[in-house]
C-alpha cells in the first residue's frame, strides 16, 4: 500500500520549511548570510529553503511510491534530511565550514532534523494511503458469499467473517484498538504547544491593541492621518512582532515537547486500557487531563483552562495520526499441569481432591 501524492500536503511542507528558515534567519539561530538582512532577502532565503526542501522530499516520495514503501518513519526521515540539507544550502559558507571543522555538526543540525521529522510525519498523515484497489463491489460480493456460507451452517466461516480478502485488497471488521505510536505522540505534543502558545500571543497582542491602540503618529497607506486611537503601524513592526511570536513559539516547543509528549502518550495508554478509540473519547480526555493536572494547584487552574482546548486538539490529532490496529491477542501461556486447562466455573476449581494418608 502506497502513500498518495498530495499537492496540498507538499505545499504545506514547503511552507513549513519556509517558516523554519524565516525563524532561523530572523532570530539569528544560524548564521545564514554574510550580507545585511532585510525583509526582501529574508523572503528570498525562506523561498530558497522551501524549494530545496520540497524538491528533496518530492524525490524521496516518488522513490517510496516506486518501491512500495509506505512506512511513516521513512517519510519522517526524508523530512529530516530535506530540512537539514535545505538549511545547509542557505547558510553562510564560512559559518558552514566552521561548523564542520569544529565538530559541532550534530548539535547544530539537531533542530532542523527534528523539525523536518515532524513535517515528514505530517505529510504521511495528511496524504494518507492510496485508494486504488478499493473495490467496493468485490467487497460486497465477498461479504454476501460469507453470509451465505454461515447461513448454510459452515462453522469454518465464522472465524473468517471478520477478515475478508478480495483480488485487490483486504478488509477487517473485528475488534480494534488505537495504535501506540511515540512518533505520533511527539507530533501531537508539538501541535498542542504551538496552538497554545500562538493563541496566547494572539490574545495578548489583541488585548494590548485594544487597550493602548497603535503607536501615535501612524498613518494610513494613503498618507492621511487616522482618527485618535485608530492607526496603522509601520510594516517593520509587523515583521518584528511575527519574528518574536515565531521565535518564542520555537523556544517553548523545544522546552516542553518531552513532558507534553509523555502526557499525550500516557493519556493514550489510559484510553487504550479502557478500550476507547473514538475521536470524541480522545477529545474529551484531552479536555480533562490539563484540568486534572492543574486542579490540585489552585493557582494553576487558569493555566489548565488555557491548555484544555489545545490539548484536546492534540489528542484528536494523535488519534488520527496513530490509526487503528486489530485488538491484541492474549499472551501465550505455559502449562505445567494440563489439568489446569479448565474453565473458571469448573467444579474442580471449587473442590479439592482428597488423598488419604497411608
Amino acid at each position: 500500500m502506497r502513500i498518495q501524492t498530495s499537492l496540498p500536503g507538499l505545499t504545506y511542507a514547503g511552507l513549513a520549511a519556509a517558516v523554519f528558515a524565516w525563524i532561523c534567519t530572523s532570530t539569528g539561530i544560524y548564521s545564514i548570510s554574510p550580507q545585511t538582512l532585510n525583509s526582501d532577502r529574508m523572503v528570498l532565503l525562506a523561498l530558497s529553503s522551501a524549494i530545496a526542501f520540497s524538491t528533496i522530499f518530492a524525490i524521496a516520495h516518488v522513490a517510496f511510491r516506486s518501491s512500495g514503501l509506505s512506512n511513516r518513519l521513512a517519510y519522517a526521515a526524508a523530512g529530516a534530511i530535506g530540512m537539514t540539507v535545505a538549511l545547509l544550502i542557505i547558510m553562510d559558507p564560512a559559518s558552514r565550514s566552521v561548523m564542520f571543522q569544529s565538530g559541532e555538526v550534530f548539535r547544530s543540525l539537531i533542530l532542523p532534523a527534528v523539525s523536518g521529522w515532524l513535517v515528514g510525519t505530517f505529510y504521511h498523515w495528511h496524504a494518507g494511503f492510496d485508494t486504488s484497489g478499493d473495490d467496493l463491489e468485490a467487497l460486497e460480493a465477498a461479504v454476501e458469499e460469507h453470509s451465505q456460507t454461515m447461513a448454510a451452517g459452515g462453522d469454518a466461516a465464522v472465524g473468517l467473517a471478520a477478515h475478508i480478502r478480495t483480488p485487490t485488497a483486504e478488509y477487517f471488521d473485528g475488534p480494534m484498538q488505537v495504535c501506540s505510536s511515540f512518533n505520533a505522540a511527539v507530533a501531537a505534543a508539538v501541535t498542542a504547544i504551538m496552538v497554545s502558545h500562538i493563541s496566547m500571543w494572539f490574545f495578548l497582542i489583541l488585548t494590548q491593541l485594544r487597550a493602548f491602540g497603535f503607536p501615535a503618529g501612524s498613518r494610513a497607506p494613503s498618507g492621511k492621518a487616522l482618527p485618535s486611537g485608530i492607526a496603522i503601524p509601520d510594516y517593520s513592526q509587523y515583521t518584528e512582532a511575527l519574528t518574536a511570536v515565531l521565535g518564542s513559539t520555537l523556544t517553548m516547543t523545544l522546552l516542553l515537547v518531552i513532558p507534553v509528549t509523555l502526557i499525550v502518550y500516557a493519556t493514550h495508554l489510559g484510553l487504550k486500557a479502557f478500550g476507547k478509540l473514538s475521536y470524541k473519547d480522545y477529545g474529551l480526555a484531552g479536555l480533562a487531563v490539563p484540568l486534572a493536572i492543574s486542579l490540585p494547584l489552585f493557582f494553576a487552574l487558569v493555566v489548565g483552562l488555557q491548555l484544555a482546548i489545545p490539548f484536546a486538539l492534540a489528542m484528536m490529532a494523535y488519534r488520527r495520526m496513530a490509526g487503528l490496529e486489530p485488538l491484541s491477542l492474549p499472551d501465550d501461556i505455559q502449562v505445567k499441569d494440563r489439568r489446569t486447562l479448565i474453565a473458571s466455573n469448573h467444579a474442580r476449581r471449587r473442590f479439592a481432591r482428597v488423598i488419604a494418608k497411608s
